[in-house]
């Protein structure tokens, strides 16, 4: 017999009570008085002990009543013989190493590789032993077949080198993903890991688990009950960590143009500025010593030099962001560094100096008519350009025999009611080579140059029918405006997407036959209130321009362009927009209406797509080029041309932040710029009950195999609920008392 627990045993020495009660002598119960006595005094007896003990029937009752109680609560029980312990159970153990940009911070990858190697230290010989890295994917560093297939002793030793060989990379941090994948591997192997004897799954992540860290894909996965997840985080001693971003210019490209102009050695000059976010954020509470709230923001070059003046101080509280303007980079910087900072992987800012495109707007349109009665009057007001591209506007008068310009640098026309069958004829040749028209009917059937009707069969082949001047009450208004389309998609808003206070005083009606209408290349984009037709698209079919990056830049035709002037989008297509009413004061109230220069601006955005930001490319992007052209990290190594399917089309991971310089076929570089992903920054540490609302149980302690010791415990109180001894004993001692109780009564004691 065996006791669960042996220190309640002590209580039997309580049986030394009774024992000492019965060698007490009690006062005599039964009186005997006699007459000589009477006239003296009473007096209480003495107990004084007894020679010997004269109830020992009464004693025993008494003294196992005390034993089976004291033995009662020790829990007693039998032990029985264990069939199961030839082998000991192991744990299937996952361990996930963080090594995205944030773990090169000072000290965290190297504590992260202390703690991995203590976990395997303290791992049983059975257990089956698995290491990941992750950042923004999963990486096998020692698979569970790997581990399945080496020796118990060999595991650790496999475990370690494993675990030597990882090292952080420059991509952000997606934890979500990463436990989705280690899950579905675990699942995946949970017959191979029962039929080692692995009776338990555990997942350890090893991480520093900042703000920054992504979990939203576990918003729509089921986690397994039977997998435990440990989050060993890491902590860091910096008190804070500062970053800087350049923020897009919002300045128009004239007044780039007038700056340009200035002398530069002129007091007048005006400085030209760029934007940057500043943000500092307290990180850690481990140290003694405040954040640090004064930096200093630098211009280097592609050499990582400081340049020379261009230190710019600034005062950032903790915990706090702040946009301040600093003056323009030289054409040499493509890096912006923070001083002043503790953690130093995300202290620098890739730039590139890119160069300003210049393109046209052309209106078609008569010169002697009245300004508020031609379209380019107010097309001319309109302020077009961009920090990216500067816009000018040009006139063209019908018939002129002047050259058309290049869709390249002349993407949209407009065309008024003016232009003569000759003109139509040169718009039909701008859209076949990638331009866009928008031709406006700004003027009834009767009195335009061309018939619309033909103009349009012209311009885009299909037969259509009658147009007419829609007969007016009052005025018409826009219905049915398709939101959906990037023209009107900025104005989507509730706030925006009110039209009925623009009226149209005059249309035209266009008859469209049904195999027209909702096609693949013509789209009704709004109607006026009378259902007729009041901006229809057309779009050619696509043609074969090559594609150069995954990211949207479009290799420039060889007779067209320059790599300078490579645009973002698909492959380039022309375009026919046409306007059933002209925006001038006698056909409309839509050029004195606030929709009227989203709209151009609009179209002109989806004709000349500015040219790619590379402030958007982020680490961790994919990159796609053509065969023809070369790719050149910031380390000025080639990225290798991996071929996707049949194309000439190659394919890259950008692993790092830099500048990237691509070649096109004539040798001419067009540079980009790739920075780490903002989230990284977010250093500051989260707390872990995140994981709970995704149902996940993240556990403190390991779910390893328990020691001999702990076994032995688990297997007594198991032994011991099941016997049940103690209730037993509880029903003995009360049927000693009862009968001790009864026997007393008898013997009148």
């Amino acid at each position: 017999m065996n006791l669960l627990s042996p220190l309640y045993a002590l209580a039997a020495m309580a049986v030394a009570l009774p024992i000492l009660l019965h060698l007490v002598r009690k006062q005599p119960t039964q009186h005997k008085v006699f007459s000589s006595l009477m006239f003296l005094e009473a007096t209480t007896p003495r107990l004084t002990s007894a020679r010997r003990i004269d109830q020992w029937f009464l004693l025993l009752l008494r003294s196992t009543a005390i034993l089976l109680l004291a033995l009662a609560f020790s829990r007693p029980y039998w032990n029985a013989p264990v069939t199961t312990e030839s082998q000991p159970m192991g744990v299937s153990k996952m361990l996930l190493l963080d090594t995205s940009a944030s773990m090169r911070r000072t000290g965290v990858w190297e504590a992260v590789q202390q703690q991995a190697n203590r976990i395997i230290d303290e791992s049983n010989p059975t257990d089956v032993l698995s290491i990941y890295a992750f950042d923004d994917s999963l990486h096998p560093l020692l698979s569970v077949d790997d581990s399945l297939e080496s020796g118990l002793a060999q595991r650790k030793d496999k475990a370690r080198v494993a675990i030597s060989s990882a090292k952080p990379t420059w991509r952000h941090t997606d934890l979500g993903d990463a436990l989705m994948g280690a899950a579905d591997l675990l699942e995946r192997d949970r017959d191979a890991l029962a039929g080692d004897s692995v009776s338990v799954s555990q997942i350890v992540v090893l991480t520093d688990f900042q703000e920054g860290i992504e979990l939203d894909k576990l918003a729509d996965y089921t986690w397994p009950e039977t997998i435990k997840v440990r989050i060993e985080q890491i902590s860091v001693k910096s008190s804070g960590n500062a970053y800087a971003t350049v923020l897009p210019s919002d300045r128009f490209a004239a007044s780039q143009q007038e700056l340009d102009k200035q002398d530069p050695d002129s007091p007048n000059t005006l400085d030209r500025t760029v934007r940057v976010l500043v943000s500092n954020q307290i990180t850690s509470k481990l140290t003694d010593r405040s954040p640090n709230e004064s930096f200093e923001l630098a211009w280097l070059d592609a050499n990582q030099m400081p340049i020379a003046s261009t230190r710019n101080a600034c005062q950032v509280p903790a915990n706090s962001r702040l946009t301040l303007s600093i003056p323009e980079p030289p054409k040499d910087a493509t890096t912006l560094r923070i001083l002043g900072d503790d953690d130093e992987f995300d202290n620098l800012y890739y730039v590139t100096n890119e160069v300003t495109r210049e393109t046209n707007l052309l209106c078609v349109d008569s010169s002697s008519q009245e300004p508020e009665d031609s379209l380019s009057y107010f097309l001319k007001q309109l302020p077009l350009s961009s920090s990216k591209q500067t816009v000018n506007f040009q006139q063209r008068a019908p018939d002129s025999t002047a050259p058309w310009p290049d869709p390249t640098t002349t993407p949209l026309i407009v065309a008024s009611h003016w232009a003569s069958e000759q003109d139509l004829q040169s718009l039909k040749d701008h859209i076949d080579r990638g331009g866009h028209v928008l031709w406006v009917w700004d003027a009834p059937e009767e009195i335009a140059s061309v018939k619309y009707a033909e103009g349009v069969r012209l311009l885009s082949g299909p037969e259509v029918g009658q147009v007419t001047e829609s007969s007016l009450r009052n005025y018409a208004m826009l219905q049915q405006i398709d939101f959906q389309h990037p023209l009107f998609a900025d104005l989507s808003d509730s706030k925006f997407n009110d039209y009925s206070k623009i009226r149209f005083w005059k249309h035209r009606s266009i008859d469209l036959p049904n195999s027209m209408e909702g096609s693949n290349h013509w789209e009704v984009l709004c109607r006026f209130d009378d259902g007729s037709p009041a901006f229809l698209s057309h779009t050619p079919k696509p043609n074969s321009a090559p594609m150069s990056l995954a990211t949207g830049v479009t290799l420039p035709s060889k007779s067209t362009s320059t790599p300078e002037t490579s645009v973002t989008g698909p492959a380039r297509l022309g375009g026919l927009w046409i306007m059933l009413a002209g925006w001038q004061p006698q056909e409309s109230q839509f050029a004195l209406s606030s929709k009227f220069v989203p709209f151009i601006a609009g179209l002109y955005r989806l004709a000349s797509p500015e040219l790619n930001n590379s402030q958007s490319l982020q680490v961790g992007g994919s990159l796609e080029w053509s065969m023809d052209e070369k790719m050149m990290d910031p380390d000025g190594e080639l990225l290798v041309n991996r071929l996707i399917g049949e194309s000439r089309t190659c394919t890259a991971i950008l692993n790092k932040p830099g500048v990237y310089t691509r070649y096109d076929q004539n040798g001419n570089p067009l540079k980009f710029s790739v920075n780490l992903k903002a989230s990284e920054s977010l250093t500051a540490p989260a707390p872990l009950d995140r994981l709970d609302q995704y149902g996940i149980l993240v556990t403190d302690s390991q779910a390893n195999n328990p020691s001999p010791p702990a076994s032995q415990q688990l297997r007594a109180v198991e032994l011991e609920s099941q016997q049940g001894w103690w209730r037993w004993l509880i029903v003995g001692v009360l049927a000693v008392v009862g009968f001790e109780s009864m026997f007393c009564l008898a013997k009148g004691i």
